[in-house]
């Protein structure tokens, strides 16, 4: 066996398990939110959920720039106590910003009024600056979870999290006084919630000799000016990044209703889940793991190619399950969602590429920020144009939904085939899609257009999640 192969081995020894870990998570937070999401959509309306949506819109934009990316120095040390440093900066720093935040917030609140366009939303953009610390927070001390390999910590986090959200928002519900803001006050809640229980796990898991217990400022200043890098060439990226990946509720909502941002907002909790928690657990383990062997690219770039060529399989069952019953959404959901099932067919293939083989993770591993800096300019770029042209083509907010994933798809091609041919792995994207979405498309019209009933509907699903299930866990044991 050659040294390649041996440090291969290394490097995979542990990944399956750790995956199974975080995705053990990912699928219990998916299947509460499906069985909460038919309750919830019949407690609010669509408009209620573009509100929600508008505020996690921001919330996103910002948080990622809130530490200025300290975090991710947390994984690049062997030292612990140097990764403390890591955490005390992302902390502090994320601190400062949100109350500079809170501060521009309360000289000029009508900003973000407008943008809501409603004035029941006042008493809730003051807490905008507090969703985005807990956020760092969490995610500052997941990245701590990941170094110390105690990732049933983020699991139980992200579980927790979960339940409160969704107990507080059908709690809220059948509150009359505050039910049109239900699902808002549940989502800062699970915030808060999810924030103390990372920084309770923080103590429980890390020993007493490992934490700062002492502060040495020297150390601290030379240790921001020695990963002075991550913000410069990091901030504005993650800034670009977040406002690309939030702006379309928000445009939505100004061109059509908040109604239409509430049917985004739910096809982004449903759709995008079981595809973004798979790419977040995978992303989380790798990055972990190949942060330090960004000298040996040889060894980073077969590891990472096992990982998303073998897991592509797992993107084709929640594409399957939710083509193939699209047509029942206003049964499930109620019928004021009933024009939820015209979206589900575009928005799949839309997030499909877009975590197929998520090329922006290669550019952060390699420290190719001047790359992904270009990368996160055309995709903003692109996507506010296909917003525009969208929404001026059509008055249907349905048919702008389904333009805008159609040319995001496109992007989405365009960078993982512009990757595959700098790391000459374009033969496995490629096969990628073959394996998975042509014999999904395949499968899911033949349930669709040749079953009648839902009881046979349900057996061929069955039938063919087994099958890919099989696949998927017969080629991840490759990876471990």
């Amino acid at each position: 066996m050659d040294k390649i192969s041996i440090q291969l081995s290394k490097i995979h020894k542990s990944h399956l398990g750790d995956i199974a870990i975080l995705l053990s998570g990912s699928v219990i937070t998916a299947v509460l939110s499906f069985l909460a999401a038919p309750i919830l959509t019949r407690i609010y309306p669509p408009s209620d959920f573009g509100y929600l949506a508008i505020f996690l819109a921001i919330v996103n934009s910002l948080f990622p720039a809130a530490t200025l990316r300290y975090e991710l120095s947390i994984n690049m040390h062997h030292n612990n106590k140097l990764s403390q440093y890591g955490i005390l900066l992302s902390i502090v720093i994320s601190l400062f910003v949100c109350f500079i935040i809170e501060l521009m917030i309360l000289i000029q609140p009508s900003i973000l009024l407008t943008i809501f366009n409603s004035s029941e939303m006042k008493p809730y953009i003051y807490f905008i600056p507090v969703s985005i610390f807990c956020l760092s927070l969490i995610t500052t001390f997941g990245y701590w979870f990941t170094h110390i390999k105690k990732f049933h910590c983020q699991t139980t986090a992200q579980i927790v999290q979960t339940i409160i959200r969704l107990a507080s928002q059908i709690l809220f519900g059948f509150l009359g006084s505050l039910q049109s803001a239900g699902l808002l006050i549940g989502q800062i809640l699970a915030h808060i919630a999810g924030a103390l229980l990372a920084v309770f796990l923080y103590f429980k898991h890390t020993q007493k000799k490992q934490r700062l217990l002492s502060i040495n400022y020297n150390t601290l200043k030379s240790f921001a000016f020695k990963h002075i890098n991550l913000p410069k060439h990091t901030i504005t990226t993650n800034l670009i990044n977040g406002v690309a990946g939030n702006l379309f509720p928000v445009l939505l909502a100004y061109y059509f209703s908040p109604a239409a941002a509430g049917l985004l907002f739910l096809a982004q909790q449903l759709l995008e889940a079981p595809f973004g928690m798979i790419n977040k657990a995978l992303w989380r383990v790798s990055y972990g793991k190949l942060s330090k062997e960004t000298k040996k690219p040889h060894i980073a770039y077969r590891t990472l190619r096992k990982i998303h060529s073998n897991v592509s399989l797992l993107y084709s069952i929640p594409v399957l399950v939710l083509i193939s019953f699209s047509e029942y959404s206003s049964i499930i959901f109620g019928e004021s969602w009933k024009d939820f099932a015209l979206i589900i067919p575009g928005y799949c293939f839309y997030v499909y590429f877009k975590n197929l083989s998520n090329a922006t993770s290669y550019f952060t591993i390699f420290h190719k920020f001047t790359q992904e800096s270009v990368w996160n300019i055309i995709n903003l770029t692109v996507r506010i144009l296909s917003i525009i042209i969208a929404a001026n083509i059509t008055d249907d907010p349905i048919n702008c939904i389904t333009i805008y994933c159609f040319i995001s798809s496109l992007v989405y091609i365009g960078i993982n085939t512009y990757w595959g041919l700098v790391s000459l792995q374009l033969g496995v994207f490629w096969e990628n899609i073959a394996i998975t979405i042509i014999p999904v498309l395949t499968i899911a019209y033949l349930i669709s257009n040749f079953t009648n009933s839902l009881l046979n509907k349900l057996l061929l699903t069955s039938i063919f999640l087994v099958l890919f299930l099989f696949l998927s866990i017969k080629r991840l044991r490759k990876i471990g």
